[in-house]
């Protein structure tokens, strides 16, 4: 491991430059024009969060030992950034640690199918439309039962507003989001009983 730290320090650093400004690269950080749209800090490696900065850290901390719970290991936290890693500068894949919480959670959904599901009772009005729309994953433990395949679906955090304010904030993308995973039934129940749809 200290020989591909070495290895990196001398020979590649040459090549992070490029490999940095590269487009899955900067995909992966969701970078658009010249910043990330991600805010959070546990997302960051890096102090300065510029893409190179961001590669140089990621590959350090990817390639360094890792000791302790292993939903913090920095492959299992970021495992497109480390195949991206893995593939850019080629590195021996036995160097690749094992993420047992990731292939359980994988395991767990056991996924078939996955579907979007528009579930807004006025297609015509957009905001409400995308505002009402979630991914259905399909499970092969459910054995064809709906209700007990899984929701998955993004919602603004828009606290108190009202009016103007909360269209506004809105249409420009200024609330935070969070993702949330559900059973289907659950979703279901959401939708038909809170919501009035049917």
């Amino acid at each position: 491991m200290l020989a591909y730290l070495v290895l990196f320090t001398y020979i590649q650093a040459a090549d992070i430059s490029s490999a940095a400004k590269s487009r899955e690269w900067l995909t992966l950080l969701h970078i658009q024009k010249n910043h990330s749209l991600v805010t959070s800090e546990k997302f960051f490696l890096s102090q300065s969060r510029s893409p190179e900065e961001e590669l140089t850290a990621t590959y350090n901390a990817i390639l360094s030992p890792f000791t302790g719970d292993a939903r913090q290991d920095p492959q299992c936290r970021f495992p497109a950034r480390t195949d991206f890693i893995f593939k850019t500068f080629n590195i021996d894949k036995k160097n690749r640690r094992l993420c047992r919480y990731w292939q359980e959670w994988k395991d767990f959904l056991a996924l078939d199918e996955v579907s979007l599901i528009f579930a807004s009772s006025y297609m015509s009005s957009a905001s409400s439309l995308f505002g009402h729309t979630f991914i259905k994953l399909r499970s092969k433990k459910s054995k064809g039962q709906e209700l007990l395949d899984y929701g998955l679906d993004a919602a603004a955090m828009t606290g108190n507003d009202k009016g103007i304010l909360f269209a506004l904030k809105g249409v420009f993308g200024f609330y935070p989001a969070r993702f949330s995973l559900l059973p289907y039934h659950i979703k279901v129940k959401e939708y038909v009983s809170i919501e009035g749809r049917d």
